[in-house]
C-alpha cells in the first residue's frame, strides 16, 4: 500500500476474501479512485479562448485535473471548434483561480458551468480573471474518478492503467482476471514470490509492478481485480505528472521492463535518457539512478535475472494441525534448517505455527507459514530445497533438491515422483516396504525421526533421580481404526493377567493419549476400553498436558505398545508402526520396552538388545506376567540400561547431519 493513499474501511478485508477462494490467483488488485471528489467545469464562449493552466494549478488543493475538451496551447488549453473547453476539477473548501485571454481582440461572453447548474456568466475584452465557488455547494453533485481498475496492456503490449479518468460509474464493479496490477495497493500471495525479491530495485520508480505481473502471469498464477475493495490515491505524489523528472523515471523504467535479454541495447536505452534529461533533472538523483543502471548492467552481464532470486527452503505437509508424529519430525527437520535462513511451512489449509511450537517445544523462530489451496508440482520449482512430509502425497518435485519424508509409502506413487525425491525412511521397516512397493532403486536411506528428542539429558538426570513406581503405560491416540493402538487389547491382556494372578493388583496400568471428542467413534471406542478395566487398579487420561505425560513416563517402569495385533504381515502392512516415536520417548525415560513383534518398535528393540516382543493377546498377557513376577529391584536396574540405550541411541542419531547440508553449504559458498 503506497504511502500517499486513503482507504475504505474494508479494502483489506474484501482483497483477503477474494484470494482466499481463488487458489490460483497470486495478487488481488482493489479499485483505485483520485484521492478527492471531482467536478467538470465547462467554459462556453462565443470565441476562441485560453485558460491558463499555471494560475488555476495554483489555486488547487489537490494538483489534479483531466482536460475533457479543448487543445492544447503551450502548456494551456485552448477552446475547441465549439469554442467550449472542459475541464474536470476536485472540489475544495477555497475558490478556484480562473484566467481567460481572448485569441482575437474582439470583446466576447463567457459562461461557467458544471453538468447540474451554471455558476458564472460575464463579458470580457482582452482577458478576464475570476474566482469561482468549486465547493460541493457550489457546483453540486461531485463524483470519483478511477486511477487504475486493473492494469492492461495497450496496442503496443505497454501496460496502462484500465479505466484511467473515468468517472466511477459502476462500469469497471465487476471482478476479472487482468495480465497487470497497479503497484498502488495490492494483496500479494506470499507463494508466489518466494524465490524472488517482491520488486526490483533498479526500477526505482514505475514499472516495478508491471515487471512483478509479468513474472507472476508466466509462472501460471493469475491476477484478480476485486472492486468491492476500494483506495483512493494522490497519485504522483513524489514526482510531478508531467514535469522533466517525472518523464526521465518513466522513460528509465519502460526501458528496463522492456529489456528481451540482449544487455548491449539496454546499455545504448538507459544511456540515451540519461542524456535527453541530464540538464533537466535533479543531479543528485541522475547520479544515483547512474549507479542503479550500472549495478543493474554488472547483474545481467554475470547471466542473473532482471531480479534477484532466493533460495528458499519449503517443507509441505498437508496435516500440521494433527500434530502426529510425522509433523514432529518435520518440524525438527525445519528447526535445524532455520540456520541456513527462513523455512517456508506449507499447507492447503491454515495452521498456528505459535502453538505447534509449543505443543512439541521445538523453537520455530525463523519459520513461516504458507497457505495454498492448490500444490501443484510446477510450483515446487520455486524452492532450493522442497521437503514433501505429506504422508501418502503423490506430488512429484521439481526442486533441484527434493526430499520426502516417509512414515510409510503408499501403493500409487509414479514414476515422476519416484525419480524426482530422495527418500528419507523413518525406519528400517518403511524402508523395507518402500522398496518393495517403489522398487528396490529408489534412493534414499533411513533417517530416524528422533530430532526432537534429542534434549534427553534433562529426562536421564529426572529418571536416575526419580523412583519407578509399579506403573504399566501405554500412550498413544484412542482411535479404532486403521493405525490404532490398540488399548483395548491391552486392557484384556491386563485383565486376564489380573485374574489369573493376583500379585499383579499391586501394579497399575495407565492408558494416556488424545481423545477427538468430536469424534463419536473414537469416544466410544474409550468408553469400551474403560468398561473394560472396571474394579482395576488402571486409570485412563485423555489429552494430558505434556508435563503430566512426562511425570508418567517417569513413573511407569514398563510400556507397552500394541499396534499391529489382529492384522496380516504382509496384506496389511500399513497398520503396524512404523517407526514408533512414543516407545523410543518412553526409554528415554527408561521404560521397559513390550512391543508387538513387527514394525519399526521391535526393530529397534532387537537392535539395541533390549525389552521384549510379543506376537499376540495370549503372547502380552505372557510377557507382562513374567516382567510383574520378577523382583522390583532387577526390574529397575534393567530400566536404568533401557534408559542408557535408548539416550545414545537418540543421541547419536539427532546429531546426524541431515543430508541437505552439504548442499546448502556449497550453495552458501
Amino acid at each position: 500500500l503506497n504511502v500517499d493513499t486513503q482507504v475504505h474501511e474494508d479494502w483489506l478485508r474484501e482483497l483477503v476474501e477474494a484470494i482466499r477462494v481463488e487458489g490460483d490467483v497470486a495478487v488481488v488488485a482493489p479499485k483505485i479512485l483520485f484521492l478527492n471528489r471531482f467536478q467538470d467545469l465547462e467554459i462556453c464562449s462565443d470565441q476562441k479562448v485560453v485558460l491558463d493552466l499555471k494560475v488555476l494549478r495554483s489555486s488547487l488543493c489537490y494538483d489534479k485535473f483531466f482536460v475533457r475538451a479543448g487543445v492544447d496551447n503551450d502548456g494551456n488549453v485552448e477552446s475547441d471548434d465549439s469554442n467550449n473547453i472542459i475541464i474536470s476539477i476536485p472540489v475544495q473548501e477555497g475558490p478556484i483561480e480562473i484566467r481567460l485571454w481572448a485569441l482575437t481582440m474582439d470583446a466576447g461572453d463567457v459562461e461557467f458551468r458544471t453538468r447540474a447548474k451554471v455558476i458564472c456568466r460575464t463579458s470580457f475584452a482582452q482577458q478576464v480573471s475570476l474566482a469561482l465557488d468549486f465547493s460541493i455547494d457550489g457546483v453540486g453533485n461531485a463524483g470519483f474518478i478511477v486511477n487504475n481498475a486493473g492494469s492492461i496492456a495497450d496496442s503496443d503490449g505497454m501496460p496502462r492503467d484500465r479505466g484511467f479518468g473515468d468517472y466511477d460509474q459502476g462500469q469497471y464493479d465487476k471482478k476479472c482476471y487482468l495480465p497487470y496490477f497497479c503497484g498502488c495497493a495490492a494483496l500479494i500471495r506470499r507463494a508466489a514470490i518466494i524465490d524472488r525479491e517482491i520488486f526490483v530495485p533498479e526500477f526505482f520508480a514505475y514499472y516495478e509492478d508491471s515487471e512483478l505481473s509479468r513474472w507472476i502471469t508466466s509462472s501460471g498464477f493469475k491476477i484478480l481485480y476485486a472492486p468491492r475493495s476500494i483506495v483512493f490515491h494522490r497519485h504522483s505524489a513524489t514526482s510531478s505528472e508531467g514535469s522533466p523528472t517525472w518523464r526521465y523515471l518513466v522513460e528509465r523504467s519502460q526501458s528496463v521492463f522492456t529489456f528481451t535479454g540482449v544487455v548491449e541495447v539496454l546499455m545504448e536505452k538507459l544511456a540515451e535518457v540519461r542524456v535527453r534529461y541530464k540538464d533537466s533533472v535533479n543531479p543528485e538523483l541522475m547520479s544515483i539512478l547512474t549507479d542503479y543502471d550500472q549495478r543493474l548492467i554488472q547483474r545481467l552481464n554475470a547471466g542473473e535475472q532482471l531480479f534477484k532470486r532466493r533460495r528458499a527452503i519449503g517443507i509441505y505437509n498437508s496435516f500440521w494441525n494433527t500434530r502426529g508424529g510425522g509433523e514432529s519430525h518435520a518440524l525438527s527437520i525445519a528447526s535445524d534448517l532455520q540456520q541456513w535462513g527462513p523455512i517456508e511451512l506449507i499447507s492447503e489449509s491454515d495452521f498456528d505455527i505459535e502453538f505447534l511450537s509449543e505443543y512439541f517445544a521445538i523453537d520455530l523462530g525463523r519459520c513461516r507459514k504458507l497457505v495454498l489451496p492448490n500444490i501443484r508440482n510446477k510450483w515446487t520449482e520455486r524452492f532450493f530445497v522442497f521437503i514433501n512430509s505429506t504422508f501418502c502425497s503423490v506430488l512429484p518435485s521439481r526442486a533441484p533438491h527434493s526430499w520426502y519424508l516417509v512414515s510409510f509409502p503408499h501403493r500409487h506413487a509414479s514414476q515422476k515422483m519416484l525419480k524426482s525425491y530422495f527418500f528419507l525412511f523413518n525406519s528400517q521397516y518403511t524402508e523395507k516396504w518402500a522398496r518393495r512397493f517403489w522398487g528396490s532403486d529408489i534412493r534414499g536411506h533411513v533417517m530416524y525421526p528422533v530430532r526432537m528428542l534429542r534434549a534427553s539429558h534433562e529426562k536421564k538426570g529426572r529418571v536416575s533421580k526419580h523412583e519407578k513406581k509399579k506403573i504399566i503405560l501405554s500412550v498413544g491416540r484412542f482411535n479404532p481404526f486403521g493405525h490404532s493402538k490398540n488399548q483395548l487389547e491391552i486392557a484384556k491382556a491386563y485383565r486376564s493377567l489380573v485374574t489369573e494372578m493376583a500379585e499383579a493388583n499391586q501394579w497399575k496400568l495407565v492408558l494416556a493419549g488424545s481423545l477427538d471428542y468430536d469424534q463419536s467413534d473414537h469416544v466410544a471406542y474409550f468408553h469400551s476400553v474403560k468398561r473394560c478395566l472396571e474394579g482395576l487398579s488402571a486409570e485412563m487420561l485423555p489429552n494430558m498436558e505434556r508435563d503430566d505425560l512426562d511425570q508418567l513416563f517417569s513413573d511407569a517402569i514398563i510400556y507397552v505398545h500394541a499396534t499391529g495385533i489382529g492384522c496380516h504381515r504382509e496384506r496389511e502392512p500399513e497398520k503396524f508402526e512404523h517407526f514408533g516415536i512414543t516407545p523410543v520417548e518412553a526409554m528415554q525415560f527408561g521404560c521397559i520396552p513390550v512391543v508387538f513383534d513387527t514394525g519399526g518398535p521391535a526393530d529397534l528393540v532387537r537392535c539395541l538388545d533390549i525389552g521384549y516382543c510379543f506376537s499376540s493377546e495370549e503372547s502380552l498377557q505372557s510377557t507382562l506376567k513374567s516382567l510383574t513376577h520378577r523382583d522390583f529391584s532387577v526390574l529397575v536396574r534393567e530400566s536404568k540400561i533401557v534408559q542408557e540405550r535408548g539416550s545414545q541411541f537418540v543421541d547419536a542419531e539427532s546429531c546426524k547431519p541431515l543430508p541437505i547440508d552439504a548442499f546448502i553449504k556449497n550453495f552458501r559458498k
